[in-house]
């Protein structure tokens, strides 16, 4: 009965305790990291359809996707539309001018969702393949010296790799980018 109520009496001082907001923060990002892996998983394995977090997730991938017409990529003054889980990606294809449109699951309102410069969400991309990102940094590492959106775009494809390594792996997939850029 004693240690009953020291126990009882434990669990009432936690309660009282405010939380502390590093170790909520830790805990937070630790939780998302986790529910991403477990994401990217089901999504490899066929389980759960590739989702987009960003806007510029989803045109990066429309751009790698070539024009039924034409075989060019990019879309002109893209527009977006949608609600939910479910959005529309519109525009001309850059080079011929043929309307193309592209509909993404989402995880919300991808105008909502915040990233930086050099990425294309701050988790890793659910959309774009391995493969695809790496065909991509292949075609831009010889453009990028003397054109800066290819070295941008290059940075992305970069940044969006060494994401999806496995945690233990980023340094090694990092050099070895690094090395791949240095080639080129």
């Amino acid at each position: 009965m004693i240690e009953q109520r020291k126990l009882a009496d434990w669990f009432v001082e936690q309660m009282r305790t405010p939380p502390d907001p590093e170790a909520e923060l830790e805990r937070d990002a630790f939780e998302a990291e986790k529910a991403a892996l477990l994401h990217l998983w089901h999504v490899r394995k066929g389980r759960k359809p590739a989702t987009a977090r960003t806007r510029t997730e989803m045109e990066f991938a429309a751009s790698l996707e070539p024009c039924p017409s034409c075989g060019g990529s990019g879309l002109s003054l893209p527009t977006l539309q949608g609600a939910g889980t479910k959005w529309t990606l519109s525009g001309a294809c850059a080079s011929c001018g043929t309307n193309r449109d592209f509909t993404y699951q989402t995880e919300g309102d991808p105008n909502a969702a915040t990233h930086g410069p050099d990425e294309l969400s701050r988790l890793p991309s659910f959309l774009i393949s391995e493969a695809k990102l790496r065909a991509e940094l292949e075609r831009l590492i010889p453009l990028a010296a003397t054109d800066p959106r290819a070295r941008q775009r290059a940075l992305i494809c970069l940044n969006e790799l060494v994401k999806l390594a496995e945690i233990d792996e980023r340094d090694a997939r990092r050099a070895e980018l690094h090395a791949l850029i240095s080639k080129g």
